[in-house]
């Protein structure tokens, strides 16, 4: 029995088992089809007509047409609330965001971005309405992915990508709050930074020799990105006025441009690294790049450079430390020896000098006496 049935008691009547067309010709909104009472009428502009249910009698034609509004609002809302509770599906409306996003990112952040999505996202949203999400699924979701045993860096660039879709969906109006919004990142264990110290450095490149032991020399006193090495070209030196234009990088076999708008810079050539440059220079290896592979092109990336680096560190000791040392050696080198921290964040092209500062500020030497101007100053 539907709701509309129950709100009017059994009755019987002689007309309920035939077709009466002239008892229902004297309603405006109720009628008889088919020995059922519908109801038809116009609200707010559209016109609708339902069925309700009902068999048809006199009573019943009048009590339809004395309640034809309210029964197509009741309609009208019902249908409202079905079409809500189907919702738009977080999957499609997800592809179209990170579609709109492309161009306001680099191509390579764009293909990271799908992977994450493809792995880390859709295995756990994909079946859901954007409107069914809860901060309570966001919070399982991350707990999930870091079961997964994937780095803190991965789980915080698939909070980015999940943080961008929902954002579009707040602007869009298809939901009122942004569900992430108040669930905290996971406490994440920072990755250990564990550079090398001079006296390491120093037996690095005694031990290396050739074109490598040139590229270790930029990499630890410049503090530039492996993908940026390796796409200089010899036309960013500047020898004259000491400096390396650094405007690009290579991953993935494709030039880019560099990490933030910062990364575009120049870097101080050190004349420890112009040494090292102007021996590089004179192998002739090629015209154009300044540490080509083989065959005098590019690397593809920091990958093919493995099996230079991985034996040499082993050999000497060095555990499983990787390539990317260099920068954060250079860094805490050059700020334990008090140099100037807005210097050092200029040369590594952070965006600004509080990331340098938050990242390195435990190499800064504390057992310096300060104020030492005051020294015998008396009023």
């Amino acid at each position: 029995m539907t709701m509309l049935q129950s709100q009017l008691p059994k009755m019987h009547s002689p007309f309920a088992n035939k077709k009466d067309t002239t008892m229902a010709s004297i309603f405006k909104h109720a009628y008889a089809r088919n020995g059922i009472v519908y109801v038809n009428g116009t609200i707010s502009g559209s016109r609708y007509r339902i069925s309700t249910g009902k068999k048809v009698c006199r009573e019943t034609l009048a009590w339809a047409e004395r309640n034809w509004e309210s029964l197509l609002k009741h309609h009208i809302i019902a249908k409202n609330q079905n079409q809500k509770k189907v919702g738009v599906s977080f999957e499609s409306f997800a592809v179209a965001s990170l579609q709109a996003n492309k161009a306001t990112r680099r191509e390579l952040t764009t293909k990271e971005y799908l992977n994450i999505f493809h792995a880390r996202i859709i295995p756990f949203f994909g079946e859901k309405s954007l409107e069914e999400i809860t901060p309570l699924d966001i919070k399982n979701w991350q707990s999930q992915v870091l079961e997964t045993g994937v780095s803190p860096k991965t789980l915080l660039n698939a909070r980015i990508v999940l943080s961008t879709i929902l954002k579009d969906a707040l602007s869009s109006g298809i939901l009122q709050v942004n569900p992430l919004q108040n669930v905290p990142t996971p406490r994440l264990k920072k990755p250990e930074i564990n550079p090398f110290s001079l006296e390491e450095i120093t037996l690095i490149l005694q031990t290396s020799n050739g074109w490598f032991k040139h590229m270790l020399t930029l990499a630890f006193f410049t503090g530039m990105r492996t993908g940026e090495m390796l796409a200089l070209k010899w036309e960013d030196i500047d020898f004259d006025r000491n400096i390396i234009r650094v405007n690009k990088s290579i991953r993935e076999s494709r030039l880019t441009s560099p990490k933030t708008r910062a990364s575009i810079r120049e870097v101080d050539m050190l004349p420890v690294v112009k040494q090292a440059l102007l021996e590089q220079k004179a192998l002739k290896r090629s015209d154009s790049v300044v540490f080509p592979n083989q065959e005098g092109k590019m690397f593809s990336d920091s990958h093919s450079l493995k099996r230079y680096w991985q034996p040499l560190f082993k050999r000497l000791g060095f555990g499983d430390r990787v390539l990317y040392n260099t920068r954060h050696s250079f860094a805490s080198l050059m700020i334990a020896q008090g140099e100037d921290i807005l210097w050092v964040s200029k040369m590594l092209g952070h965006t600004d000098a509080q990331i340098t500062f938050s990242r390195y500020a435990r190499f800064i030497k504390t057992d310096k006496k300060r104020a030492t101007f005051l020294d015998g100053f008396s009023a």
